[in-house]
């Protein structure tokens, strides 16, 4: 069963009442600098991407966690090895692994032995707390 709150008021010319999703508040909201701009990627635009260390690559970003409750970027899954995704292995590497060189190429300065050594990712792991069917709701809280 799903609930949905409303606060209402009443409109003392019309005699209604209405809902605050007919009325939004009106205050824009503060958008995002060009300088946070300027240091920002999609992560559409990251996923796929080869990884470099040095000028060889060491394997190529498959998706990216994301912590729901600040919404900030926790983890690139990286798939290394394999062929053909046969023989492929995943790894969690935090964030701050990873940067973009001044090529625009993506770089860690992990070594093969270190992701190689990691512990496999498991993206069951992450499902069982959010399954697959499952949606994220915003909520939005105003005093």
């Amino acid at each position: 069963m799903t609930e949905i709150i409303t606060n209402n008021t009443l409109d003392t010319d019309s005699r209604k009442i209405r809902s605050d999703h007919e009325n939004p508040p009106t205050t824009p909201i503060a958008g995002i600098d060009d300088a946070a701009l300027a240091g920002s990627a999609r992560a559409s635009k990251l996923i796929g991407s080869d990884v470099y260390k040095g000028d060889a690559t060491i394997g190529q970003i498959k998706d990216v966690l994301v912590e729901l409750d600040h919404a900030t970027s926790t983890a690139f899954i990286l798939s290394l090895g394999g062929f053909l995704g046969i023989g492929r292995k995943l790894v969690a590497v935090p964030v701050n692994q990873i940067k973009v060189g001044s090529e625009g190429r993506i770089m860690t300065d992990l070594t093969e032995a270190q992701l190689a050594n990691a512990p496999a990712f498991d993206f069951g792991a992450v499902d069982q707390h959010f399954p697959e069917d499952a949606t994220i709701r915003a909520v939005s809280h105003t005093g």
